[in-house]
């Protein structure tokens, strides 16, 4: 477990982040585990905020850990993992034609360029697109560029289209009953947090209160492989804390094989040019707190199959070469193996980067590595 002061340090930036939750953070859920335990677990704010602001806050339901929300990206992590179950299997291969599953990417086009007019140019496609271009999001074009898209998309429908069953049960079968995981669904789930949209980037007293959705918004997409899914910060860990464990869930249950783990965090961006594309989408987005701060990305980063492998000369202490990706509304998680501890922030609002969050994301961080025996980057500003 955590030390009392670190433990009183997170519990304070989750409640400082989420005192206004009408013009601030509105709700907030950190977890942090090593292979074999959960080490901190901490909340704040409110899963159901009302349409209209009120000062009645202690009648409204918490936000814990336990509250689903909307997963986005992190649909495509268990994507990857669904593929790669089937690689063991040999049911394909990394180098194989994906279009031999869905004969549509025979009929697709690449991105070509952007004429004067800003009006962008495809052009015909006469590369093979592999499973490993779309792992690694180098499908088009095939293998030369990087870029965030579609791909896992298309992996869904791969998967289902080599088990016979929607991805979902797909999901279940394979990686929900093992993690013991009940509340990842594509469907709708009325116990989802409300949908909170701020009209600023940083918290503002002044401006006007936040957008409020009442009730759970629909699903965003039935079994798609790139988004979609929803569920608890709870249920995330489990499948984080299965990858820092080496495949095995808490019940001794193999999910992946050490070899299959292991391709999550391999380096997949081996040009200049495709390191350039990946380091300009991560300077225009600023993915994270540090290296927005930066205004850059670390250099080293590169992309994984399971997501974003970090850069040298974190601030915080995290390692190079680290596991961690992000979701729309503002869902972030790390698996570092090095330090054996992987951690994940969980809100639910617009704008992505929302400063509150980043801030208390900021603060986070340094603490979990504190605890883990990392050292702060001497000359790095936090």
């Amino acid at each position: 477990m955590f030390s009392s002061s670190s433990k009183a340090t997170i519990d304070g930036a989750i409640a400082k982040a989420t005192a206004d939750p009408y013009h601030a953070v509105p709700r907030l859920s950190v977890l942090v585990a090593s292979p074999s335990e959960l080490l901190y677990s901490g909340s704040g704010g409110y899963s159901q905020l009302p349409k209209e602001e009120t000062k009645e806050l202690s009648e409204l339901p918490r936000f814990t850990e336990a509250t689903p929300v909307e997963l986005w990206s992190g649909t495509k992590l268990l994507t990857c993992i669904a593929v790669l179950q089937l690689l063991e299997k040999g049911l394909l291969k990394l180098e194989d034609d994906a279009s031999q599953w869905a004969e549509e990417l025979n009929e697709c086009k690449i991105y070509g360029e952007v004429n004067d007019d800003g009006e962008v140019i495809y052009e015909e496609n006469d590369a093979v697109i592999t499973i490993q271009h779309l792992l690694a999001h180098t499908s088009g074009p095939p293998g030369k560029r990087w870029h965030y898209g579609q791909s896992f998309d298309w992996l869904g429908f791969i998967v289902e289209n080599i088990t016979g069953i929607p991805l979902e049960d797909y999901f279940k079968a394979n990686i929900f009953e093992p993690l013991g995981i009940t509340d990842m669904t594509y469907l709708l789930d009325p116990a989802k947090a409300n949908l909170v949209v701020s009209s600023t980037e940083s918290p503002c007293p002044t401006e006007a209160p936040h957008l409020v959705f009442e009730g759970p918004q629909p699903a965003l997409k039935a079994n798609g492989g790139g988004l979609g899914l929803s569920g608890s910060a709870s249920s995330f860990m489990k499948v984080l804390q299965m990858i820092l464990s080496g495949g095995t869930s808490a019940s001794g249950q193999t999910v992946l094989q050490k070899s299959s783990v292991d391709l999550l965090f391999e380096e997949q961006l081996e040009t200049a040019e495709q390191k350039e594309d990946l380091e300009h989408y991560l300077t225009l987005l600023e993915m994270e707190p540090f290296s927005g701060k930066k205004k850059g990305a670390f250099e080293g980063v590169n992309w994984g199959f399971g997501g974003l492998l970090s850069g040298d000369g974190m601030p915080s202490g995290r390692t190079k070469g680290a596991l961690s990706w992000t979701g729309a509304q503002n869902t972030f998680w790390v698996v570092d193996r090095e330090k054996k501890v992987c951690f994940l922030i969980f809100t639910s609002m617009y704008p992505y980067g929302f400063a509150g969050v980043m801030e208390a994301w900021r603060t986070i961080e340094v603490e979990v590595y504190k605890e883990v025996g990392a050292s702060v980057v001497v000359g790095q500003a936090l």
